[in-house]
């Protein structure tokens, strides 16, 4: 009896499909007001992830741009193997751990290197929509299936497409078990990444594959391994300790930043963004230093090579350009579900860039920036994780 109520509870998911009259019983029992269109569009973001991945890909991302975005991306990690080497408050042990995590992390470019046929639904013979609803959901276990048992990092691409992030969306990420990052199609194609670009705008812009390689390193992702099991990157108590009192001085130093100049008393919350202010700093610099290398590579030297460091501080700037409302700022700051605003992980647009800007050296000498200046910040009170 209680499998026949689970399964008339699946098989009544699927009654709205039907017909009108159909649609009309499932809105009546439920207090709804769905139309064909809207109940469609609810399972589409449910079950045709993969294939409209699949679709976009195929359209919009190819061999060429996949291979060009990955030597770009092997730039960044070679940057930070250099900055681990550097690094002034890591034990070589801690730094070894840090440098095995980045040499084995996965870079998921794009789009997958393989598609799985088992993932593809052929609605091309299908009738009505209930058809096409039962072909994806045999789609859908086949996939799954075919996932069971793969690596964790083979899987990964094909597990976060499924689960609710079809390439479609404008978003990158890194996530720690599987110790691998994304970088999506919008992060590849213009206005973001161009050819027709200056190198300044494409390397600022990279600052987001910095971003996330260094989520494998922030307040929450070095608790993650180099396999993705949750064991901790740090060798001594020392490391550790010092990384949670560089991690405070973050916290602290984002806190004291007035989201809105008008709303006295509104504060970033320097606790609540910690992770991503790491990641935003970390990236600002794997990309900076990248960017730096190329520059000279490239023989550019004393005021070309000045000019060409102000570009990439002002294409960064331009990155975060955005407007904000009173309450949209507010709701991400401190949230506000009566209005559906979620509190935000991530610093507002302004306190990304100045929150970033006035820790790094160069801004004071490209830009001239004076102790009398709003944004200086001390030389010893300037913060340095990775």
């Amino acid at each position: 009896e209680e499998w026949k109520v689970g399964l008339l509870e699946i098989l009544n998911q699927d009654a709205l499909y039907f017909d009108d009259a159909a649609l009309q019983a499932v809105n009546a029992a439920e207090g709804s007001s769905l139309t064909h269109k809207q109940a469609v569009e609810n399972f589409a973001g449910k079950y045709l992830n993969y294939d409209q991945s699949y679709e976009f890909a195929k359209h919009f991302i190819s061999d060429a741009q996949k291979q060009l975005m990955t030597q770009y991306a092997e730039e960044l990690r070679q940057t930070f193997r250099e900055r681990i080497y550097n690094n002034v408050w890591m034990s070589d042990a801690s730094k070894q751990n840090a440098i095995e995590k980045l040499d084995a992390m996965k870079f998921n470019i794009g789009a997958p290197d393989e598609w799985f046929e088992e993932g593809l639904a052929d609605l091309s013979q299908e009738q009505t929509t209930l058809d096409d609803v039962m072909a994806l959901r045999r789609a859908s276990i086949s996939l799954k299936c075919k996932l069971v048992g793969m690596p964790n990092q083979k899987a990964a691409f094909h597990n976060v497409m499924i689960i609710g992030r079809p390439l479609t969306i404008v978003n990158s990420f890194y996530i720690g078990n599987y110790n691998a990052m994304f970088i999506y199609p919008a992060f590849m194609l213009a206005p973001t990444y161009s050819p027709e670009a200056s190198d300044a705008h494409n390397y600022a812009n990279m600052m987001a594959w910095g971003h996330e390689i260094t989520h494998g390193f922030d307040t929450d992702g070095a608790k993650w391994n180099k396999i993705g099991d949750l064991q901790d990157i740090w060798a001594t108590d020392a490391d550790r300790q010092e990384f949670q009192k560089r991690s405070q001085q973050l916290i602290d130093y984002y806190s004291t930043f007035d989201v809105m100049p008008f709303e006295t008393g509104l504060k970033n919350d320097g606790a609540f963004t910690v992770a991503e202010n790491v990641a935003d700093l970390g990236g600002f610099f794997l990309a900076y230093d990248s960017y730096m290398k190329h520059l000279k590579k490239q023989g550019f030297k004393g005021e070309q090579l000045r000019l060409q460091q102000q570009r990439f501080y002002e294409a960064y700037a331009y990155l975060w350009c955005g407007k904000w409302n009173v309450t949209q700022a507010k709701g991400r700051t401190i949230g506000d579900e009566s209005k559906g605003i979620s509190k935000d992980e991530h610093s507002l647009f302004r306190e990304r860039v100045n929150g970033v800007v006035t820790n790094t050296d160069d801004w004071y000498d490209l830009f001239d920036v004076k102790p009398t200046d709003k944004l200086y910040l001390a030389l010893e009170k300037r913060i340095r994780i990775w």
